[in-house]
């Protein structure tokens, strides 16, 4: 549910000018507001209304002692209580309606991953200042995502799934992927196959356990059967992806680490990856554990 503190804040009637002006402006609120006004006459939680709210909650409530206490002042005290959940849970309803019968955004503002379900059943983990907007009025004939940010999915078989993000894109039939397109624009398969692509990124397939990482226009890092495909990078950035692949830490003394590079490595030998870069760009290189030492 998008926002639902200043749902509860609206059903308690302690929102602030600021806040109601917000929460008056969704789509929504005419359809809640038609709500209050339809139930407010209730004097308690009888019989029909607890099939009623049942009904809403898809799920049977069971009364509390409370309700069957027979004075009518303490029935009118669970009126409230009543109307806040049927209220909440048609909230539910509705933004589940408008979220995907509009192009509507979703945003992450919080400190944890938000899960969100997907037409179809495809899944999105949307992490952190991340957003994703759906497309949904032509979902039937293709899924589109916009994203900016971060986030995980996992995706029905069906028709072709697209994630567009102002980087790249990726589209697939059927699998689990990250995509970060926050800093670098980045894609890691789990499940299945993905097609990177964009106007300055020439297609490339992933399978699971692969991944790519665009680097500023036309630099990028792939990673496929055990080996890494490096393009027009800087010596810097490739240094940093060797480090993370074999767990070791490089001192430079006086290279120059702007210049650019064009090369591959396999993932099993750490100094046959350091003499495919070092002899290309007249390095020499020491080892000792986990450093290395590299000299003009």
């Amino acid at each position: 549910m998008i926002n639902d503190e200043l749902l509860h804040k609206w059903v308690n009637g302690t929102l602030s000018q600021s806040e109601a002006k917000e929460f008056e402006s969704r789509p929504e609120y005419e359809s809640l507001k038609s709500l209050y006004l339809n139930t407010e006459h209730l004097a308690g939680l009888n019989h029909d209304s607890d099939k009623m709210l049942e009904r809403i909650l898809q799920s049977k409530v069971e009364p509390a002692a409370e309700i069957i206490e027979p004075e009518k002042e303490n029935s009118r005290k669970l009126i409230p209580l009543f109307l806040k959940m049927a209220i909440a849970a048609s909230f539910i309803i509705l933004s589940a309606t408008f979220l995907f019968n509009s192009n509507s955004s979703v945003i992450n503002t919080s400190m944890a991953e938000t899960i969100h379900k997907l037409p179809s059943g495809s899944e999105i983990t949307l992490f952190p200042n991340s957003e994703f907007l759906i497309h949904e009025s032509s979902w039937g004939k293709k899924r589109k995502v916009d994203l900016k940010g971060k986030a995980y999915f996992n995706v029905t078989s069906g028709k072709e799934f697209v994630v567009n993000t102002v980087k790249g894109n990726v589209k697939v039939l059927g699998t689990s992927f990250l995509v970060d397109s926050k800093d670098k624009f980045h894609v890691n398969c789990d499940e299945g196959k993905v097609q990177v692509y964009s106007n300055k990124i020439p297609k490339t397939i992933l399978l699971a356990g692969e991944s790519f990482t665009a680097h500023q226009e036309t630099g990028s890092i792939i990673k496929k059967n055990n080996m890494t495909k490096i393009t027009d990078l800087p010596l810097s950035e490739i240094l940093k992806d060797i480090e993370k692949t074999f767990e070791v830490k490089f001192i430079s003394n006086e290279i120059d680490l702007t210049q650019k590079h064009t090369s591959g490595y396999q993932h099993d030998n750490l100094e046959n990856a350091i003499k495919t870069i070092s002899m290309s760009l007249n390095i020499q290189y020491t080892i000792k554990g986990s450093e290395v030492t590299l000299s003009k």
